[in-house]
């Protein structure tokens, strides 16, 4: 192919001059921090769950200001929570998305769909319990029926509130259940989410502290309910 005119620009040449427009100082700085790659950042799961404005009282006035807290994940045992403020709505979110991903732990996940037992959060006044359970089992005359929807029958389902359910989908949690007791506060709740799901203990790690060896059976671990 004869090479293009002197004056006009490729698509990739395009590609690449947007992709410079879009680097900014904060994204250059969180690639630096991380060590991910423009790629990678954009195939997190990064969602803005609690935003409200908050009001400074100073002896200049009001000093209005806008609050953001977001979630990032990868979607395989990956999670993290951010917060923001900003004069700017938008300011506040780009921030809290930015540390969030820069706050990304890894969360211990049995059989890689669900969570080590049950684990209790508590973050002022809201009080929440996560509760592991089974894998969901295949109906035969949905499948006789819809043989397309097999992936939908397959699996317990995420059955909580909203805000735990996209931290679990972020995290790549498909089998839970929670319980939300006292005050259901939006801030402290996802609080309470993450600190439950950092609070799991690896058996092995109990079991190479006890020195025994963990035989894991599936029926013993779920009281029978597999």
């Amino acid at each position: 192919k004869d090479p293009p005119p002197k004056g006009t620009t490729t698509r990739k040449e395009q590609k690449r001059t947007e992709q410079a427009e879009e680097m900014t100082d904060a994204l250059r700085q969180l690639l630096l921090s991380t060590g991910y790659s423009l790629e990678t950042i954009r195939g997190l799961r990064v969602k803005s769950l609690v935003s409200h404005s908050v009001v400074n009282q100073t002896r200049l006035g009001k000093v209005r200001r806008q609050y953001c807290l977001s979630i990032a994940g990868n979607g395989n045992g990956l999670l993290g929570i951010g917060e923001a403020k900003s004069e700017e709505s938008g300011d506040a979110a780009t921030q809290s998305k930015y540390r969030a991903i820069r706050n990304m732990q890894p969360i211990l996940r049995y059989e890689n769909r669900t969570i080590y037992g049950d684990v209790e959060g508590k973050v002022g006044a809201v009080e929440l319990k996560l509760m592991n359970r089974p894998p969901g089992k295949i109906l035969l005359l949905i499948l006789v029926i819809h043989p397309s929807k097999t992936n939908q029958c397959i699996g317990f389902g995420l059955r909580c509130q909203h805000l735990i359910f996209e931290m679990c989908r972020a995290a790549g949690i498909h089998d839970l259940a929670a319980r939300v007791t006292r005050s259901r506060n939006p801030m402290n709740t996802v609080k309470a989410a993450y600190q439950a799901l950092m609070k799991q203990k690896d058996p092995e790690e109990v079991a190479r502290a006890r020195g025994i060896k963990l035989v894991d059976v599936r029926k013993v671990y779920y009281a029978g309910r597999v």
